[in-house]
């Protein structure tokens, strides 16, 4: 299936003041403090935070900004994530990611 999005349109979304000031939001009222895939502690305010769409903004744009949509994921697990749909767990015995 063809992403709704283009890389560049997404790219742009990321730049954009709206997600900056939706990220910001989002981090200060989320609450958490860990790796929702791996459970690594994460402190918000560092670049090890971010924050991953589970249904991937090309694939699904009009969810770009639904909070609903956003896990908080370490840096590592969201570059295992990649464009794959739904939040991943770690899975210790045998390193891959699975679905939750």
């Amino acid at each position: 299936m063809a992403p709704l999005w283009s890389r560049e349109e997404s790219l742009a979304f990321y730049r954009s003041s709206e997600w900056k000031h939706f990220r910001r939001k989002w981090l200060d009222d989320c609450g958490l403090d860990a790796c929702e895939a791996c459970n690594k502690p994460i402190d918000i305010n560092t670049g090890d935070a971010t924050l991953d769409h589970i249904v991937a903004v090309s694939k699904a744009p009009h969810l770009r900004l639904d909070p609903q949509n956003i896990a908080l994921l370490c840096r590592s697990c969201n570059g295992r994530k990649q464009n794959r749909s739904g939040v991943v767990r770690q899975n210790y015995v045998n390193t891959k990611l699975v679905r939750l």
